[in-house]
């Protein structure tokens, strides 16, 4: 599994890896905030998550932190 994970890592460039870094580090504190887990982070939790930052980001925003929480729980072997 960690191979996996080194593998997908590997084939990001390291700026989109980067964001992702920034954007999880957001996606845990607001979990932290609201006392909800991240890993595994519900779907009722990424999609509040979302809601909560659609009035500031755009839509490639929105899509790039999902894509970033997605990164991680694959990365730390959760499904998604």
């Amino acid at each position: 599994m960690a191979e996996a994970a080194d593998f997908a890592a590997g084939s990001l460039a390291e700026a989109t890896l980067a964001a992702y870094a920034a954007d999880w580090r957001h996606f845990i504190g607001w979990c932290r905030d609201g006392g909800v887990a991240s890993l595994p982070a519900s779907p009722v939790v990424v999609a509040g998550y979302l809601a909560s930052l659609a009035p500031t980001l755009k839509r490639s925003g929105l899509k790039r932190r999902l894509a970033a929480i997605a990164h991680y729980h694959r990365a730390a072997g959760q499904a998604w």
